[in-house]
């Protein structure tokens, strides 16, 4: 969803100025955000959508060595379909169960 934001000024003259934005993350290190990093996050195309998964695993002096991601939703209304993963040590599984 776009949001607007406006920022008007004190002062006598009072000028303001607005800019509509999608609010997207940059994930912490040790964290992680799902969805485009600019735009908006999910963007649907006819019956599909992708969630892009952005992991910051931090400096190579700190940098996280395991991790494990589990999105969970209603598979009523989702059925995921494929994962890929953009590095050569990721290994992804989908529908196991099928609400995952």
């Amino acid at each position: 969803e776009l949001v607007t934001l406006t920022a008007t000024s004190l002062d006598a003259g009072a000028s303001a100025d607005t800019l509509t934005i999608a609010g997207n993350l940059n994930p912490s290190t040790g964290d992680i955000d799902l969805g485009a990093s600019s735009g908006l996050q999910f963007v649907q195309v006819g019956s599909t959508f992708s969630v892009p998964v952005r992991v910051n695993t931090g400096s190579s002096a700190t940098a996280i060595q395991n991790f494990q991601i589990v999105l969970a939703f209603d598979d009523l209304v989702i059925l995921a379909t494929a994962c890929t993963s953009a590095v050569s040590w990721g290994v992804c599984t989908t529908n196991d169960p099928p609400n995952r």
